[in-house]
């Protein structure tokens, strides 16, 4: 079972990709999702699972919005270095792709996606053996 931590400050975008994966559990269980609104909900995620794919956006409200989903996944490569890491948002700047890349980010995802753009992620990392 892949577990699958969504952040995102749209609760819309994060219900309806946490809905689309479940729809794949109807008859084995494949996605264990979390979804984080923020950033203290995403590091709180990160203490109570181990998880194996994190997709996170970049701006977020706290402390520093511009880079919040950045200082998350700093925070993620230090506490689960084994979980993949997607950055997305709607600002594809050259700053954000590079800044995604050198934090150890598998790949960029500019919105607008869909859920199959999502799944093709998850099922491309591979087996997971949890």
């Amino acid at each position: 079972m892949f577990k699958v931590l969504l952040v995102d400050d749209e609760p819309r975008l994060t219900g309806v990709i946490k809905d689309y994966l479940k729809s794949f559990n109807l008859h084995n269980p494949k996605y264990f999702v979390v979804t984080a609104k923020n950033i203290t909900e995403a590091i709180e995620a990160t203490a109570n699972h181990k998880l194996d794919i994190a997709f996170i956006d970049i701006i977020m409200p706290g402390t520093n919005p511009q880079q919040e989903g950045f200082d998350f996944l700093k925070h993620l490569k230090e506490h689960q270095p084994n979980c993949k890491a997607y950055i997305w948002s709607g600002k594809p700047t050259d700053h954000n792709i590079n800044m995604a890349k050198e934090l150890g980010a598998v790949e960029f995802i500019p919105k607008p996606f869909t859920g199959e753009d999502i799944t093709n992620r998850i099922e491309a990392t591979g087996p997971i053996w949890n």
